[in-house]
């Protein structure tokens, strides 16, 4: 037996501790009430929600050893999980848990409910309120925690010890924080949905109807951000990406690898590269960019800016089968293939090569200092100070020398027709 101890109810109890002779050994048939005409016994001592029969048999004594207890006056509420596998439910919007079918109540004034999961391969599904809740999980420690939107009107809880944790936000504007575990894991994210897990397989974390972030440090990491059917925006840099739409937010931190699948709306994606050596790669609805260690690969999105914020950052382009336009100004550029409407600044080498079409049109504009063209088979370059953009392929290259300096061209055998605008020696 355990110490005479606050084990809920009105009085002291022992409890029965695991391994105790008395657990399960009681005999059924005289757990009754003999003043209610010996109708069979519902609580043990301590009154509700603490049943009299848990488990294959009665327990001998006054005291049911059972997953659930709580503390004189509720303020804290115990699931402890069975050494088998469990399935265990707390429906906060109705303040209620459930362990392997069976259901307690959780009392008025509990502020905090603790689940230990416990042995074998366990499952606990969270029902959140129709208020603002939040979520952390760190699958380094392999804690989840949820706050009540309306709390302390509503108990909030401690998950641990759980393989597969499964929480639905229920309405609201809920929120939920990922933390990454020091290996590998992968965060997916949709409009409604997501899950964060280690590969390893410690910890699954599965969301729905709520916002996600989540963050990563140790291992090799991957996220991978969906669209919706509507209007989404993407903003990502090296730090961060954030992807919104109709709503929903999720965002991934510190991840080595974010793929960003855009939906079927007309969607926008802002691109921010760091101060060392970025590369950028563009065609028509994909593009990568590769910023300060971290790799974002986009699909799907119709219009992308792009900003380098300096380095000697590289770009290239690559056209579609129709007609594609380029506009090239030393340190920026507009390219539009098949529909997509790309934007770039700060770009200081710049390649664009087309294949097909028979309209495919370039301009090449010169700086305020001098500047150097060379064209020559279907090659067309224009060079200057800290600028540098290359071409392959395009029917028309026209070349601007407006801005100033002395311009020289220098021209043999182009398979292009050449169009020249201001001053070229």
């Amino acid at each position: 037996l355990g110490p005479l101890a606050d084990n809920g109810g009105p009085t002291l109890t022992h409890a029965l501790l695991p391994g105790s002779f008395a657990l399960d050994w009681g005999d059924t048939n005289l757990a009754v009430d003999v003043t209610n005409g010996n109708a069979p016994l519902t609580v043990d001592q301590r009154g509700a929600p603490f049943y009299r029969v848990f488990g294959r048999t009665v327990d001998i004594g006054a005291f049911e050893h059972q997953p659930f207890r709580t503390t004189s006056g509720g303020a804290n509420a115990f699931l402890t999980g069975t050494a088998g596998n469990d399935a265990i439910v707390y429906d906060a919007e109705h303040q209620r848990v459930n362990i392997n079918g069976l259901a307690y109540p959780i009392l008025p004034g509990t502020r905090l409910l603790t689940i230990d999961a416990g042995e074998g391969s366990d499952t606990v599904n969270v029902i959140g309120s129709t208020a603002n809740d939040l979520v952390t999980a760190d699958l380094r420690t392999q804690l989840v925690t949820f706050t009540h939107g309306r709390s302390p009107n509503g108990a909030d809880a401690r998950i641990v010890g759980a393989e597969v944790v499964v929480i639905d936000g229920n309405g609201g504007n809920d929120a939920a924080t990922l933390q990454d575990s020091p290996g590998d894991d992968k965060f997916f994210a949709r409009p409604g949905s997501g899950f964060f897990v280690d590969l390893a397989r410690v910890l699954e974390v599965d969301l729905f109807r709520m916002n996600l972030h989540a963050q990563a440090g140790g291992g090799h990491n991957l996220a991978r951000l969906f669209g919706s059917t509507g209007i989404d925006v993407l903003t990502a840099q090296a730090a961060t990406s954030t992807l919104m739409g109709p709503g929903f937010a999720h965002s991934a931190s510190g991840f080595d690898f974010v793929q960003v699948q855009g939906g079927v709306g007309t969607d926008t994606a802002t691109l921010t590269g760091s101060s060392g050596v970025d590369a950028l790669i563009a065609r028509a609805g994909v593009a990568v960019l590769t910023t300060g260690g971290v790799n974002v690969q986009l699909d799907g999105f119709e219009t992308i800016n792009a900003d380098g914020r300096g380095g000697s950052d590289f770009l290239r382009l690559i056209g579609s089968p129709g007609n594609d336009s380029l506009t090239a100004f030393p340190g920026s550029s507009q390219f539009v293939t098949n529909g997509y409407n790309y934007g770039f600044t700060s770009f200081e080498r710049l390649t664009a090569s087309v294949a097909g079409g028979g309209a495919d049109t370039a301009v090449l504009i010169d700086s305020v200092g001098d500047d150097l063209f060379v064209g020559s088979g279907d090659l067309a370059e224009l060079s200057g100070v800290g600028f540098f953009s290359r071409t392959t392929g395009f029917d028309v290259v026209r070349i601007r020398g407006v801005n100033g300096g002395t311009n020289t061209r220098r021209v043999s055998s182009i398979n292009y027709q050449l169009i020249e605008q201001g001053t070229w020696v």
